[in-house]
């Protein structure tokens, strides 16, 4: 074992957080001549949790609030060494999400889910709306993505505190323009429920549909938004809404590939019509069949509504107005 590495275990053991935190993670990874042991590292890492905030480092203060939360997990699940203990895990939860110095020392992802769980009722903690409401506005002031999204929301709707417009709005854009590391990015661009729902909540409530300004954010939005299907969909339905529909179609064939049925709706509405294409009712009939098994209602109804719809068609093509209440959103 190296100069360096002897310098570690010694501070490690007089009480250093950061120096027990590097300890475990060498155990972890086996490296400079430590060979792996998971064990050891689950002692370390608790070792760094438990260390007495007042001496160390304020540096040290994130490594302390994730140590915590990696020995939550470790007790959570039985794991490293450590036996299965809700009431242990409960705790060093709490630890990680409360922080070595108090409110906004402790890790976001703990307070995300500190607040979820007081929120739901779940994991060990009762429900209690007001505590789910103080951790994830830690965690969101903090930088936690999905926080940022729940705040906004609460917001919104007053779910937790009075319902503040402004708030939301602050909150729901700094979701939507917050910074993704690579990690992130791949994960939307697999699972983009939360990107999806909010565009759609600030499109909706807070530029209440308006199709210039939600085009506006639209196209604001980072090249790697998560969630490309919604940001296209929603694109070519605010271009069609303003009457720029040869510009919308791409858009729109875009949302149908990744499934957008209310896409397909509109493409359906502007074959029939003729709008920036050549008028063809087998096209339009194509694709209200798409979005209608892709569950829209509209595209239902109005392949019920067909030949009627045809009819007028060829005698005056119609304003499109009947998937104008429409939220371009995949179903």
């Amino acid at each position: 074992m190296d100069d360096v590495t002897e310098r570690i275990f010694r501070a490690a053991d007089e009480g250093d957080a950061e120096s027990a935190f590097k300890a475990a993670m060498l155990y972890k990874d086996g490296s400079r001549d430590v060979r792996k042991d998971l064990g050891k590292y689950a002692q370390y890492v608790k070792r760094a949790a438990d260390a007495n905030p007042a001496v160390q480092d304020p540096r040290a203060y994130p490594k302390i609030a994730l140590a915590a939360l990696l020995t939550a997990r470790a007790y959570k699940y039985g794991e490293e060494g450590l036996p299965r203990d809700a009431e242990a895990a409960k705790r060093y939860y709490l630890m990680a999400a409360d922080g070595p110095h108090g409110p906004g020392s402790g890790h976001p992802l703990a307070c995300r889910m500190v607040g979820n769980w007081y929120a739901k009722g779940t994991d060990g903690f009762e429900r209690d709306p007001g505590q789910a409401w103080h951790y994830l506005r830690l965690a969101a002031d903090a930088g936690d993505g999905p926080s940022m999204l729940a705040v906004g929301r609460g917001y919104l709707f007053g779910t937790y505190a009075p319902a503040d417009r402004e708030k939301a709005e602050e909150y729901l854009a700094k979701y939507l323009f917050r910074e993704r590391d690579e990690k992130e990015i791949r994960l939307f661009s697999e699972y983009g429920e939360n990107e999806e729902e909010a565009i759609v909540l600030y499109t909706e409530h807070i530029l209440e549909n308006r199709p210039g300004p939600c085009l506006d954010l639209l196209k604001k939005l980072p090249e790697n938004f998560g969630a490309p299907w919604i940001r296209d969909a929603m694109i070519g339905y605010n271009t069609v809404q303003l009457g720029e529909y040869e510009a919308a179609i791409p858009y729109l064939h875009r949302g149908i590939r990744i499934g957008s049925a209310a896409c397909a709706g509109c493409l359906g509405w502007i074959y029939l019509n003729g709008y920036g294409v050549t008028q063809d009712f087998a096209q339009a009939k194509y694709y209200w069949e798409l979005g209608a098994d892709g569950g829209d209602k509209n595209c239902a109804s109005a392949l019920k509504q067909f030949d009627e719809l045809v009819e007028k068609a060829k005698k005056k093509p119609e304003k499109l107005g009947f998937f104008a209440r429409r939220k371009a959103k995949r179903t």
